[in-house]
């Protein structure tokens, strides 16, 4: 066992020194260590005739092989002509975006945007269904990734709680995800009138 972990002793090892200093690892992968002894695994590339840093993670958060397939999926993307910090920016984007892209978010925008004109039942009624029912089968999900089998699911998941209304959270849900197929945020946030 002490053989597996001999590759990462070097690491493990390195003390802040009083200026930041690089560990090298290999193929173009290396441990930047802060004077505050901060450790984060870095590749640098070149693309387009400027060179570029890519940060994969903290150390030891992220171990030596982990940084190494990062480091062989950047390589690929450099050679594809794509720069892979670009990448991780834009899948970072994208995560964000969809977090707060959904169903119950779109949900809640649907409902304030009704409620102010509709009865105090309907309010109640709704309020209950969005809680009871939609949020806890399919609210976390994000909203382009809602599919008429989800709301199928959602159908059954509510027959199974009551015998009467059983569309009415489904049809909810329906108006909800249609509503949000027309008004789909860009990625600026702003929503398309």
């Amino acid at each position: 066992m002490a053989k597996k972990n001999a590759p990462d002793l070097r690491f493990r090892k390195a003390k802040a020194k009083d200026k930041p200093y690089k560990i090298a690892d290999r193929d173009g992968l290396y441990l930047f260590v802060t004077p505050h002894e901060a450790k984060s695994w870095r590749f640098d590339y070149r693309l387009a005739s400027v060179r570029r840093t890519l940060t994969i993670g903290r150390f030891p958060e992220v171990g030596l092989t982990a940084a190494r397939d990062a480091v062989s999926a950047a390589r690929a993307l450099v050679a594809q002509g794509i720069s892979p910090s670009r990448a991780k920016q834009e899948k970072k984007a994208a995560a964000e975006l969809d977090r707060k892209n959904t169903l119950k978010a779109r949900a809640e925008d649907w409902y304030a945007a009704k409620a102010p004109t509709r009865s105090k039942s309907w309010r109640r009624n709704a309020r209950r269904w969005l809680d009871g029912d939609i949020y806890p089968t399919i609210g976390d999900k994000p909203i382009r990734n809602v599919t008429a089998g989800d709301i199928e699911d959602l159908v059954k998941a509510t027959a199974k709680k009551r015998q009467d209304g059983v569309l009415r959270p489904a049809a909810v849900g329906r108006r909800v995800q249609e509503t949000a197929a027309v008004s789909e945020p860009r990625e600026s946030g702003s929503r398309r009138r």
